[in-house]
């Protein structure tokens, strides 16, 4: 997230030259600055995790001994329990993303970041979902192409794979591990995303509604998607098309 950000605020929209991510930036923030905020952000996640352990528990002890009343306030507390857990695991990974840019601690960056979300929220909803699901398509397709590789390989390269009875096991083997390679790579990209996002809204607020900062290419796709009001705000090119209707 920091490497996104400092990338993100090393370009400038009029500046041609591309600027860098700073790596040495993260871990001087993960490991120095900002390692009691993300302490502290696992702290709550764990204590979420263990109270999340204790009402399963307790609700499966109602249903296996409770009546209908007991079974009813069991399932009541674990979806309650689920949305909690959605909202701190969300809130957290907000906090993470404007920490990045700005460095402070995990409260103030965690409220500061959950107001820019719901100001924020239709560009916010839309780029982490299809995010999402790029990042889906990606771990699929990896792990399907090497599976046809592994495939190629056992039948027509690899003599002594004549001798095995059957290959099943060793496409099951590049399957899973092509899987859990592929979710540790492409899973930061979510990440990156989601403070790429956050860079933009701090941009659009400093900066009344038009953002300076990014590279010149990231603008350029900008510019195809809004167009320039009166004010020089940004406006949705469909939001331009009514205006000249209604005029």
């Amino acid at each position: 997230m920091v490497s996104a950000a400092t990338y993100y605020f090393n370009n400038h929209k009029d500046k041609d030259e591309e600027g860098h991510a700073s790596v040495s930036t993260a871990f001087s923030f993960a490991y120095f600055k900002n390692a009691g905020s993300l302490a502290f952000g696992s702290l709550i996640l764990t204590l979420i995790q263990i109270l999340k352990a204790m009402i399963d528990a307790a609700a499966n002890s109602a249903k296996e001994d409770g009546d209908g009343a007991a079974k009813l306030v069991a399932c009541i507390a674990q979806c309650l329990m689920k949305c909690l857990e959605d909202l701190i695991e969300q809130l957290s990974k907000l906090a993470y993303a404007y920490m990045a840019i700005s460095g402070e601690s995990f409260c103030t960056s965690a409220w500061n970041g959950f107001l820019l979300n719901l100001k924020h929220l239709a560009k916010f909803v839309f780029a982490t979902q299809i995010a999402s699901l790029f990042v889906f398509m990606g771990i699929i397709a990896i792990t399907c192409v090497n599976i046809g590789v592994g495939y190629v390989l056992c039948q027509y390269i690899i003599k002594d794979a004549a001798q095995v009875t059957s290959i099943v096991p060793s496409l099951i083997t590049f399957g899973i591990i092509s899987f859990v390679v592929a979710v540790v790579f492409l899973g930061t990209f979510d990440e990156a995303v989601l403070s790429t996002l956050m860079c933009f809204a701090v941009d659009l607020d400093l900066h009344d509604g038009n953002p300076q900062f990014g590279p010149k290419s990231y603008h350029d796709k900008l510019d195809a998607i809004f167009d320039f009001g009166d004010d020089g705000k940004r406006e949705p090119l469909n939001q331009v098309s009514q205006e000249q209707n209604q005029q």
